[in-house]
């Protein structure tokens, strides 16, 4: 699905609890570079957080697909806009759900990439603790899990050979 994301997502209301940006120039609206479509099936996110239908300031004539705030978010993070996310979700999102959904779509989406190391380094800049909590807490269950599963595979083995013992005798 072709749609709208970056800065321009950020100045268009959407769904979600979050105030936006309402500071963005008229020009950076009619900048054909900066209002351009992408391809939702290029990203890992794929169709997550597109809103469809949507009015844009300044291009009232259509309806558009646009990124929410937090998929707009998620998207110039994967894109490596650094400089641009710089205090943008204090200023933009500041929502704690919204939070949990961009460490989540971080995390889960982005951490076996390449560029992952600056993603990493970026959130940790910008979050602090919140962030590295969220982490430690995956791999705290992810590994709770893993322990399960081997206990489970443990008594299961135990109880094949209980049930041998009690054949043979």
């Amino acid at each position: 699905m072709k749609y709208i994301t970056g800065i321009i997502a950020m100045g268009t209301e959407c769904s979600l609890n979050t105030p936006g940006l309402w500071n963005i120039p008229k020009e950076m609206y009619l900048d054909e570079e900066v209002f351009k479509t992408v391809e939702s099936d290029d990203s890992p996110f794929k169709d997550w957080g597109i809103e469809t239908n949507k009015l844009v300031k300044y291009r009232e004539f259509c309806l558009y697909n646009v990124a929410n705030h937090v998929r707009a978010y998620v998207d110039m993070l994967y894109d490596g806009k650094f400089e641009e996310l710089k205090d943008l979700f204090f200023e933009a999102i500041n929502d704690s759900k919204s939070r949990k959904d961009i460490f989540m779509l971080v995390y889960g989406k982005l951490r076996h990439l390449a560029q992952f190391k600056k993603i990493n380094e970026f959130m940790e800049e910008e979050f602090g603790n919140a962030w590295l909590s969220y982490i430690d807490s995956v791999n705290s269950v992810a590994e709770h899990i893993s322990n399960q599963a081997d206990a489970t595979e443990r008594l299961q083995e135990i109880q094949k050979i209980a049930e041998e013992m009690k054949i043979q005798v």
